[in-house]
């Protein structure tokens, strides 16, 4: 729940790709912005588990490893911010070989 409440291990590095994003907006190449492509439908689940209260388990195995999120445990959140983490990481290391960050 830490990206939910703007406190994430790699906030800032999200910050700066959430901004890429929005400025490439139906310009995104699927295989030149594979990370970044991914990042984006990974926050759209973690932004509808926290704000809607649901998921799909077959997006949270594909996005964040992990098929017993959503399920009552205590550790589901720790595991969908580790999760995050290594979206952040992957998509700001691309974006940042191509030059954008």
């Amino acid at each position: 729940m830490k990206y939910w409440n703007s406190k994430g291990n790699e906030e800032a590095k999200n910050d700066i790709l959430h901004k890429l994003i929005d400025k490439l907006e139906g310009e995104m190449n699927k295989s030149k912005h594979k990370h970044l492509e991914r990042l984006r439908k990974a926050k759209y689940v973690y932004y509808r588990f926290y704000n809607d209260g649901d998921y799909n388990e077959k997006q949270f195995v594909a996005y964040f490893d992990c098929d017993t999120l959503g399920k009552a445990d205590e550790n589901e959140g720790a595991r969908l911010d580790d999760g995050m983490d290594k979206l952040i990481l992957a998509a700001y290391a691309e974006q940042e070989a191509l030059g954008n960050c």
